[in-house]
């Protein structure tokens, strides 16, 4: 009787030991779940968020003068980084590129350009000149600027009679910058005209850079703004809808330039405005008759948005994310699963690149290798899939829609041989 007394009290310790292990095993399950729940739930609804903010159409604003400038004769430029303002990124990095950037501090606007003449002791000295205003005083704050040109007055970087014109499309009016050749008349009759479309909350500043290109080929340009631009109609929301809206205001500007003596336009588009460009495009080859107008001869984009999933999951990769490096793949794809609920985003119909059946006509895409903002793939992936008709130059050491700045002589001359052959 004693020794089953014992047997049975050993078998009760080892299945209260075996109970207390599966507790355990269930409650640190339970946890593992709870947090991987909180991980992906919280995770992705933050990402969510994150991305309707960076779709918000809003002013950029104004840069940060982390620079303290310095003129050094007439045509050279000290820039020194200043110690009490704290940013991010390096001040002097992209001027240390020989890239033309713009240049601005209170009263006045310049450019530097070109290799670094000195770089010691944290002062670097470029060669600048000025573009506006009053010449910089020793050590005045400043920063730089990838749009090169001062911005209230085109014909400083145009030289062009410049003109605003208003331009109507659903749901109003949208003012456009209409810059006419020299040698052209008023109406510009009989000739091809450029249509150019900036990229999401920047301004028809940033299209200057292309209208230098244009305006040599004596083709009038039109820059134009669009749903959400700041002084023109706007949704409640101030969403980008990444061209599903956006192309009837490219459309409006085809019928314009139509109006007034176009025979063809070349469509232009800076990163977002590459997308709404192709936009309007798909909805023309689909024989839309809201985007029905004068033929369209040639297509120029630069750092095009053709794809915004492989914007989101490109721009992922490069976010910095604690333990993983960067958001694991699952987690943006539960955020942009939360951002389709919550705010409706359609990721399917912001793809310009499944089938492209809207290349119909030359494309011309500069891109460059450095781009951080929009995958150089997509562009790749547009050339590779219809190589008779797209081109691509990879533009080495640029960043997002800085082409032209790493060298303008060669941006021009790339564009302009592509307008005389296809204009």
């Amino acid at each position: 009787m004693s020794e089953t007394v014992v047997a049975d009290s050993a078998g009760t310790r080892v299945r209260t030991r075996r109970s207390r292990s599966v507790r355990v095993v269930r409650i640190v399950l339970t946890v593992v779940v709870v947090l991987v729940a909180v991980f992906y739930v919280g995770g992705g609804a933050y990402l969510a968020g994150v991305l309707h903010t960076d779709l918000v159409v809003a002013p950029h604003p104004e840069g940060i003068d982390d620079l303290r400038i310095s003129p050094v004769g007439t045509d050279r430029l000290a820039l020194e980084a200043d110690p009490a303002v704290k940013t991010t990124v390096a001040p002097l990095a992209r001027a240390r590129s020989s890239s033309t950037y713009g240049v601005v501090w209170k009263g006045g606007f310049g450019q530097v350009s070109g290799p670094a003449i000195s770089d010691r002791d944290g002062r670097l000295v470029k060669s600048f000149k000025i573009l506006a205003g009053s010449p910089p005083a020793a050590g005045v704050a400043s920063h730089l600027v990838d749009y090169a040109f001062p911005p209230d007055d085109p014909s400083i970087a145009l030289g062009s009679r410049v003109s605003q014109v208003d331009i109507r499309s659903a749901p109003g009016v949208f003012p456009a910058s209409l810059a006419m050749p020299a040698d052209q008349g008023p109406a510009g009759a009989g000739s091809t005209w450029a249509v150019l479309v900036h990229g999401q909350s920047d301004t028809r500043t940033d299209m200057f850079r292309m209208m230098q290109s244009t305006l040599a080929e004596n083709m009038p340009s039109l820059a134009i703004t669009y749903l959400n631009d700041d002084g023109v109609p706007q949704t409640s929301d101030r969403l980008s809808m990444a061209g599903k809206t956006e192309w009837m205001q490219v459309a409006a500007a085809v019928r314009y330039a139509g109006s007034h003596g176009a025979t063809h336009v070349v469509l232009f588009g800076n990163s977002m405005g590459g997308g709404i460009v192709a936009s309007y495009l798909r909805h023309r080859a689909a024989g839309d008759e809201a985007a029905s107008g004068i033929p369209v001869s040639g297509v120029v984009l630069d750092s095009p948005m053709l794809d915004l999933r492989a914007t989101v999951d490109y721009q992922a990769s490069l976010f910095p994310f604690p333990l993983f490096g960067h958001p694991p793949a699952s987690l943006v794809w539960v955020g942009t699963t939360f951002a389709r609920w919550r705010y409706g985003f359609d990721w399917t119909s912001d793809d310009y690149l499944d089938g492209a059946s809207w290349v119909k006509e030359p494309v011309l895409i500069m891109h460059g290798t450095a781009d951080t903002s929009v995958p150089l793939a997509t562009s790749e992936r547009l050339a590779a899939e219809h190589p008779a008709l797209v081109t691509l130059h990879r533009v080495r050491g640029a960043g997002h829609v800085e082409s032209w700045n790493t060298d303008p002589a060669r941006y021009r001359a790339i564009v302009g041989a592509f307008l005389r052959a296809h204009s």
